[in-house]
């Protein structure tokens, strides 16, 4: 299977069941993007939800009763933060089948690196070396995980820590 918008639906489901997929918690237990975010309650608008959910979807698939999520991270934060009643129903995009373990790691690290350094959620190099460092296998043979083929597969463009951090405009010391 291939990860793209034909194998998909959208589904409305009750955010109590929502899990993290296997792929999902392994990249999360190596470094928990979620240890950079605020602490305290959004305050983002709950009458805005489907509106969060349409910027930036929560995508994963079902096992049983459970919705497995593969994306979203940060949009299912902020939801869960923002409602008390866990009955709550949001809108979600599911695959019609479960992807293999290695794309959903392509698609969640795409979502997390993209938030992480395209939409400038964060501009402190050291936690962004930790995390980046954490989620990404360096080559053997790399000077860098940059360099590295899981890399390049996302981010042709970003070759080196140099690039990297002129993109984002930080030091590259502690990259």
């Amino acid at each position: 299977m291939n990860i793209n918008l034909k194998n998909t639906s959208i589904s409305e489901i009750n955010l109590s069941s929502v899990e993290f997929d296997q792929e999902v918690k392994r990249i999360i237990s190596a470094a928990n993007p979620m240890a950079i975010c605020r602490n305290e309650k959004s305050d983002f608008n709950l009458e805005n939800i489907a509106l969060l959910l349409i910027a930036f979807p929560i995508i994963g698939y079902f096992k049983d009763e459970k919705f497995l999520l593969c994306s979203g991270l940060f949009s299912f934060n902020t939801i869960v933060q923002m409602t008390k009643d866990s009955a709550n129903k949001i809108h979600v995009i599911s695959f019609n089948e479960k992807p293999k373990p290695k794309e959903i790691r392509k698609l969640f690290l795409t979502y997390l690196v993209s938030q992480l350094v395209n939409q400038f959620f964060i501009a402190d190099s050291q936690h962004l070396g930790t995390l980046l460092n954490a989620w990404f296998i360096k080559d053997e043979n790399a000077k860098s995980i940059q360099a590295s083929a899981e890399w390049q597969s996302l981010f042709p463009n970003l070759t080196t820590k140099e690039v990297l951090s002129k993109h984002i405009g930080i030091r590259k010391r502690n990259l």
